[in-house]
């Protein structure tokens, strides 16, 4: 046992004699709680915080109670209360909140039948599986809120409006179920996607008390594919007449897959996906000017990317019975099904090549112009079986209200997922082959945009999949595509942002991802690109790909196919000089006969024209030959070798490195934020991959770079936690949190730092903190979450808070858990709001997850060593470029040692200083 560990057992007994109680926390509980004790079982989740310009507090969460229909839950993998969402608000800054919304309402009714719940003797047997509510997505503007969720409640169109009061099963005979072999055998319905939203969020009663306002709640999809990963986003535009409001979600045709448990987390997050798995997305012109009941995300529904090639029947998943057509266990039971059996045959999924996931969503004003879109995720690659694995990042990018046009959105004879078509007859389109036999996809030529016969047998182009050589629909590469990428994210300047006194860059937007040449949960990366206007501000948005600095792949290449005038063949160049067909057998073209060419052209990493068909006899046949993007900048690489104690910078050319330069590293937990030319980033790190993830020799520490300059150069790095191998404790869920956007009500002239005007220097950061453990034991215990501010762009930053309640000892196992922090403040970086998540449990173990809130003058210090600077002012004792290299605090009491000992203090550090820019 190492001196950290003795003196850590030896101080922990000196002052609290023995084992330590787990004491829960007197910070104030948003969500539901037994305060004295665990009586009930109490389930919050997914605590999220926002505030609205009028300093209003808007939370939301999960959450479910012992008296709660019971679900199953693939990710903890238990039996557990269903949840609804919730929103409380609060008039005065969280002191007092209102009474919760419930804005879900779905906990109580159920669409679906499976086989997940354990009878008395074990087995699993069907039952109704009642409406789940996930994880809450908050947004808001312009005073307006709104939240998506995905659900297990996913009746057919029009019947959760017609039956919102009622507890009847409203059964959906298409929604489709997945059964998990790695879950028991458990059978769960697919998820659906919903929207809620309320145009009077700080609406009040008589006696002035907030009642959280009036919400509207709108379903979205209808659980023919398993709905997973949904964002919503807006933002003002037309001079601040309107408010434009989009969401995006994913679709997998199969059903949520769990993960293969090589990454950190628990799996079934949406990152593993079935091929044909798209990108959803929604919107509304305005929420601004129409009443709420004349609003409708609904009617907008569109399918952005285009995986979804053709049909295939559904089999494998539903090994206890099929959950679809005539085989649904519900069927009997329902009169429609009795009557008209021939409408409820089996069902075909749809399938693809490749599969999209875990997007993220941007709004972006552009000048003299309406917001652009943009949405950027990970789609494994199609180049074939065994040829490329893993992913690519992806990003598309298009007016807010003119999304690429899917040439159909719906699909199966339930026509439930709303949509144009051709036809003009989107809700009663008959699912292709319904009339013969349900496999059959007769096809008329060599596109996948296969002719299908009706109800009738008439061969219809209604089912025809999506335009594939739609420019739009066709997210452009930015990642390295002979590396796996994953997890993209990205940060972007709005135009009220880009004015010369804080944006002499023109830098509008970052991307940025981890990248490596391993598959999912190998040692990565962290990759990034910035969009800019500086070369034209006028005409140049700073989103096209031409716009990306490093560059990418904009280069056109030219394929080529030929079909044979005589026959109709179509054959292929077979790079000697002959011809091929579909089979890969030669084929002799007579001379005379004439070759009708049909030329596609492939924009670099964008527009691919080329059928599956095609792209299989184009040579070459692997992704990351057709593409050739140049290195994105690292911004992770060799982070240890890099702490400085100045702002020493770095040119983007000089951080343009290879993930394999150094590949025993590892990087995840980007996070981010650019306010004007300030580009604050982190990540959590470790020097060795394998020792971290297999031993405790090593661990993860937060680090950040900066930029100020628009991310032209980067500082080097920050270690903001340095916790020592020894000490076992690993970061998680790091949070990097700018101030928010300058309200009406800045003054600049007058009051410039006034709490209404932003500043674009303030951001908070904050970490959560686990055991580290033997990837083989499983997750670590989680411990503390710990929080700190800096206002100059990280040359500085306050001292170190606790934002976990209560804590007898800092980054004990046996204490309260507390993870999933969320944070917002003031424009010029006053106050901090914050919630997060609290577990605990009674003797027992009968468990509690709570989510608390406190705000700034309630955060505990936690003791970690400061450095007083020439002006007085005590900062945060981390890498700081201070006045005065030698003013170190030297005044500690017995707290700051036992803070010290656990690794969060180092006494003695010393100093390096440089003047205060």
């Amino acid at each position: 046992m190492g001196t950290v560990k003795i003196l850590s057992c030896f101080v922990a007994a000196l002052l609290i004699g023995g084992a330590m109680p787990a004491v829960a926390s007197t910070a104030m509980a948003v969500s539901p709680h037994d305060e004295g004790g665990v009586l009930t079982l109490d389930l919050a989740s997914k605590g999220k915080i926002i505030r609205l310009p009028n300093g209003d507090l808007v939370s939301a969460y999960a959450y479910g109670n012992s008296e709660s229909n019971f679900i199953y839950d693939v990710k903890t993998q238990k039996e557990q209360p269903a949840q609804d969402i919730f929103i409380r608000v609060s008039k005065d800054e969280g002191t007092t909140w209102s009474e919760p919304v419930n804005i879900s309402d779905t906990a109580r009714k159920t669409s679906k039948q499976t086989y997940w719940q354990k009878d008395i003797n074990g087995d699993i047997a069907l039952s109704n599986f009642y409406g789940a509510s996930g994880k809450p997505n908050i947004f808001a503007a312009g005073g307006h809120v709104a939240v998506t969720w995905a659900d297990k409640y996913c009746p057919g169109p029009g019947i959760d409006e017609l039956n919102l009061n009622d507890d009847i099963p409203d059964y959906n005979l298409y929604q489709g179920a997945e059964t998990y072999l790695d879950r028991e055998g458990r059978q769960l319905p697919f998820s659906c996607t919903y929207i809620a939203y309320t145009k009077n969020p700080s609406a009040v009663d008589i006696d002035g008390n907030p009642t959280g306002g009036t919400w509207k709640r709108e379903q979205l999809s209808f659980g023919e594919r398993d709905a997973k990963q949904n964002t919503p986003r807006a933002t003002s535009y037309n001079g601040g007449d309107k408010v434009g409001w989009v969401a995006s979600w994913q679709e997998d045709p199969e059903g949520l897959k769990t993960g293969a448990a090589d990454g950190p987390g628990e799996g079934a997050s949406g990152a593993n996906v079935n091929k044909g798995t798209d990108i959803w997305y929604t919107y509304i012109e305005d929420m601004k000017a129409p009443a709420l009941q004349d609003i409708s995300f609904a009617e907008n529904v569109t399918r952005v990317t285009n995986n979804f090639k053709k049909f295939k029947k559904r089999e494998g998943n539903d090994v206890v019975t099929e959950l679809t057509g005539n085989l649904d266990p519900t069927c009997p039971a329902m009169d429609e099904c009795l009557a008209n059996p021939e409408n409820f045959r089996p069902l075909l999924m749809e399938t693809g090549k490749e599969g999209a996931a875990r997007a993220n969503l941007g709004m972006i004003q552009v000048a003299g112009q309406k917001p652009v879109t943009v949405i950027a995720y990970e789609e494994t690659k199609g180049g074939g079986e065994g040829i490329d694995f893993g992913k690519v990042i992806r990003y598309h990018r298009f007016t807010f209200d003119q999304p690429p046009v899917s040439f159909i959105n719906v699909a199966f004879s339930s026509g439930l997922q709303k949509g144009g078509s051709d036809s003009g007859n989107a809700k009663n389109q008959n699912q292709p082959g319904g009339n013969d036999d349900y496999t059959s996809n007769p096809d008329t030529g060599p596109d996948p945009q296969s002719e299908y016969q009706d109800a009738a047998g008439n061969l219809s182009d209604v089912y025809q999949s999506p335009d594939w050589q739609d420019p739009a629909r066709i997210g452009c590469v930015i990642s390295n595509p002979a590396e796996n990428g994953r997890r993209v994210r990205f940060f972007f300047n709005q135009a009220a942002g880009m004015d010369a006194g804080i944006n002499l860059s023109g830098s509008k937007i970052m991307f940025f991802w981890k990248e490596g040449a391993y598959d999912q949960g190998g040692p990565s990366d962290i990759m990034a690109r910035i969009g800019s206007v500086a070369a034209d501000p006028v005409t140049v948005t700073g989103l096209a790909p031409v716009d990306l600095t490093p560059a990418v792949d904009t280069n056109f290449t030219t394929f080529t196919r030929y079909v044979l005038e005589s026959t109709g063949t179509v054959v292929y160049p077979d790079g000697l000089g002959g011809y091929i067909d579909d089979l890969g057998n030669a084929v002799e073209v007579a001379e005379g006969d004439a070759v009708l060419d049909v030329t596609y052209e492939e924009a670099g990493g964008c527009n691919y024209y080329l059928t599956d068909d095609d792209r299989a006899h184009v040579p070459p046949i692997k992704l990351s030959d057709r593409i050739d993007n140049p290195l994105a900048m690292n911004l992770s690489t060799n982070a240890m070798e890099e702490v400085t104690y100045d702002d020493t910078t770095k040119s983007i050319a000089e951080l343009i490195a290879t993930t394999e330069s150094n590949n025993l590293e590892d990087a995840r937990a980007h996070r981010g934020g650019i306010r004007g030319d300030t580009i604050m980033f982190g990540y959590s790190y470790t020097a060795d991959w394998a020792l971290a993830k297999f031993t405790t020799e090593d661990n993860y520490n937060f680090f950040t770079r900066r930029s100020y300059d628009g991310g032209l150069s980067w500082t080097g790095t920050q270690n903001m936690t340095k916790y020592a191998p020894e000490d076992e404790v690993d970061i998680k869920e790091p949070r990097i949190v700018g101030a928010p956007g300058s309200t009406s009500a800045c003054d600049p002239i007058n009051e410039p730092d006034g709490a209404n005007c932003q500043n674009p220097n303030a951001f908070i950061l904050a970490w959560g903190s686990i055991k580290n453990t033997y990837s083989h034991i499983g997750s670590g215990a989680e411990l503390d979450v710990f929080v700190t501010k800096t206002r100059d762009g990280g040359r500085t930053y306050e001292p170190l808070r606790l934002l976990s309640a209560d804590v007898i000892a800092p980054l004990d196992p046996e204490g309260e858990p507390d993870f999933e922090s969320q944070l917002r403040m003031k424009p010029n970086g006053d106050n901090l709001y914050a919630v997060w998540m609290e577990a605990s449990a009674d003797l027992d173990g009968n468990e509690d997850v709570v989510v608390r809130y406190r705000d700034e003058a309630d955060l505990d210090g936690a003791g970690m060593p400061t450095v007083t600077l020439k002006d007085g002012t005590a900062v945060y004792d981390v890498n700081e470029i201070g006045e005065d290299a030698d003013s170190s605090s030297g005044s500690f009491g017995l707290i700051e040692l036992l803070f010290g000992i656990f690794g969060l203090g180092f006494i003695g550090r010393k100093q390096v200083g440089a003047a205060k820019k």
